[in-house]
């Protein structure tokens, strides 16, 4: 991941992940605590259980 995208997505809100692009996200999670994989992964499937209810 080039500095620039990792400067970018770190600046980002938790609550802006999802509508970021994927692939510069997981590359992203990747260098960042678990804890904050998880909290990703949690308000993902939340946003999608929402959007099928």
């Amino acid at each position: 991941m080039s500095i620039n995208n990792s400067n970018t997505l770190g600046k980002v809100r938790l609550s802006d992940l999802p509508h970021q692009n994927a692939d510069l996200v997981i590359e992203w999670l990747n260098n960042q605590p678990d804890f904050i994989g998880e909290a990703v992964a949690k308000m993902c499937c939340q946003l999608l259980s929402k959007a099928h209810k």
